[in-house]
């Protein structure tokens, strides 16, 4: 999971550089992580862990 997410944040660094927008994040956590993780947690929380991720 922490691996997911840290690939994820690199993925939105590449595509919207440091643009911290909610919509670029739902947008990477649709890209990046696969149904059944959203099945094991929300897409909010997904959302937020990335956010997270991105911002340090």
């Amino acid at each position: 999971e922490d691996d997911t997410v840290a690939l994820a944040a690199k993925h939105f660094f590449v595509q919207f550089g440091s643009d911290m927008s909610m919509e670029n994040t739902r947008t990477v956590v649709k890209e990046c992580i696969n149904s059944k993780l959203l099945e094991a947690k929300s897409e909010e929380k997904w959302v937020q862990m990335v956010n997270t991720a991105h911002a340090q």
